[in-house]
């Protein structure tokens, strides 16, 4: 009951304080963060116990991956637009970190994976990968049905 309370609390907040049609990307991103918010507190079914610990774990997560992702998509950016001037050496170089990114990815996720287990049962631990791939699958196909002027696809339910 006080999940549900909860979630309805953030919801009615978050419509209140956003205008949908005036959104900048700030917005835009908070909004789908409130939503995966409630879209993983919802599937994983957390108590506010299990909220209190998992949400603090999870977010650190987050702000380490989405540093290595504006590293990556740099580095992209750079070589997709100037690779005629990059150089051989520097090429090896970025080329390089591009792997190591990943690699560093891979080694955040089994770091987590164990954080994970501390916070929640087995069971929600991986129940959470799945979660997250779902909410992405929702939330692309939400956005592309409304950035190509269509509404989004009926087959799923949106994320809202």
């Amino acid at each position: 009951m006080k999940k549900i309370l909860i979630l309805t609390s953030v919801f009615m907040f978050f419509l209140i304080t956003i205008d949908a049609q005036k959104c900048t990307y700030a917005e835009k991103k908070e909004k789908i963060t409130v939503k995966k918010i409630a879209f993983i507190t919802e599937k994983l079914d957390l108590s506010v116990e299990e909220a209190q610990k998992f949400w603090p774990v999870y977010n650190e997560l987050g702000k380490k991956l989405e540093k290595l992702r504006v590293e990556k998509q740099s580095i992209m950016k750079t070589l997709h637009h100037d690779i005629e001037s990059v150089s051989e050496k520097e090429l090896e170089e970025k080329t390089s970190r591009l792997v190591n990114i990943k690699l560093d990815i891979a080694k955040l996720e089994v770091e987590y994976f164990e954080k994970y287990k501390k916070v929640l049962p087995i069971k929600k631990v991986f129940i959470l990968h799945h979660t997250e791939k779902e909410f992405n699958h929702k939330l692309l196909r939400e956005l592309r049905g409304q950035g190509h002027g269509g509404p989004p696809n009926r087959e799923n339910k949106s994320i809202e």
